[in-house]
């Protein structure tokens, strides 16, 4: 049996480890199993393709398949464990889980210090991997505490000369408002929409995209298409915030379960797991169309290992995500950014009124 653990490589020959040599190229022979090691986080879908003798692996099945048209290729859904053989007949499926983690860490100080420098070194790790790949990182800021976060620390480390950051919103809205308000001209450029162009980007994403044609898939979908048209020709990487929400435990229903930290525990490693059927697959079908990529800081896998040392409720308070928000104050964000309120893109943006009306 071999086993190779597979990041997201791009159309690269498959390298990994054997129990003989952990620096081989591997050409799995026609009598060798092969087992797939994907993230174990699901931030990805992967595909493997055998073309003759050799293996490849890539997130995007269209490149594969124009490179190799009669190459056999198998999807591998992330967040799973996968046993193949040569033939791509699967084998086994089993599921990571992350089977109780130690919470060793509940100090509402000592949480934020470990969350400001475990995530600068996730934003450090993605932006050397954009210049590795020679992909412009591109980061979309609603001036909400996640994306706040990012970008300061992408200005404390000096990556904003090589950094985009975008604002999105129709013109008047919350987020443009509060981001022209609280950060500099010069380090965001503000795309503000009119309601027509909203209204036609709508209808294109419905057209394109019509298995995401709920309410929500549409506000969350419609952005990231909107933004990744006008970025297809440039290599880039969108830097967004998500995981977030389920790593500080930001939504409204979990402030019932503040006082269960057993029950929040479970709730938070459950959410984790299934980001990538709730919002992770969808923002790819749509990034990918345009060959845009994303990094997630937040769900850089050192990085969430790290917070899941954090006792959860720690993050209870009036306006949750308690530690996160701390975190951004101990990386010198004005209180005026750590302390806005949640409110959902949908609604931050404009879209939501614009939708509604749509879809009736």
């Amino acid at each position: 049996m071999i086993f190779i653990d597979l990041g997201s490589f791009y159309g690269d020959i498959i390298y990994g480890y054997s129990d003989k040599d952990d620096s081989q190229n591997l050409e799995i022979k026609k009598s060798e199993d092969l087992l797939l090691s994907n993230d174990l986080l699901g931030k990805h879908a992967l595909n493997l393709c055998r073309n003759g003798e050799k293996w490849y692996v890539s997130d995007s099945y269209s490149w594969l398949k124009k490179k190799f048209p009669e190459g056999k290729i198998i999807k591998c859904d992330p967040g799973y464990q996968y046993s193949v053989n040569s033939n791509l007949k699967r084998i086994a499926r089993n599921r990571y889980e992350f089977s109780n983690p130690k919470r060793d860490i509940n100090n509402i100080e000592e949480s934020a210090k470990l969350v400001a420098t475990k995530l600068g070194d996730a934003v450090a790790f993605g932006i050397k991997r954009c210049r590795m790949r020679n992909m412009i990182p591109v980061l979309l800021l609603s001036g909400g505490i996640d994306s706040s976060v990012i970008f300061n620390i992408l200005k404390k480390k000096d990556y904003l000369d090589e950094t985009k950051v975008l604002t999105f919103g129709i013109e008047g809205s919350s987020d443009i408002s509060f981001v022209k308000k609280n950060f500099e001209k010069r380090d965001v450029e503000i795309i503000q929409l009119k309601k027509e162009e909203i209204e036609n980007g709508v209808e294109s994403f419905l057209e394109r995209f019509p298995v995401y044609k709920s309410f929500v898939d549409t506000c969350l979908g419609v952005p990231l298409m909107m933004v990744s048209d006008e970025l297809k020709n440039y290599r880039t990487c969108l830097i967004l915030g998500t995981g977030a929400e389920e790593l500080f435990l930001g939504y409204k229903y979990h402030e019932k379960y503040y006082r269960d930290p057993n029950e929040l525990s479970k709730i938070q490693v459950k959410e984790l797991l299934n980001l990538w059927s709730k919002d992770l697959s969808r923002n790819w079908d749509i990034l990918s169309n345009n060959n845009c990529e994303y990094y997630l800081p937040f769900l850089n896998e050192s990085f969430v290992k790290e917070a899941l040392r954090i006792e959860p409720c720690l993050n209870a308070s009036k306006l949750r995500k308690e530690v996160l928000r701390m975190a951004g104050i101990s990386l010198g964000l004005n209180k005026t950014i750590c302390s806005r309120p949640k409110k959902a893109l949908q609604y931050s943006s404009g879209l939501a009124r614009i939708i509604e009306k749509i879809k009736k």
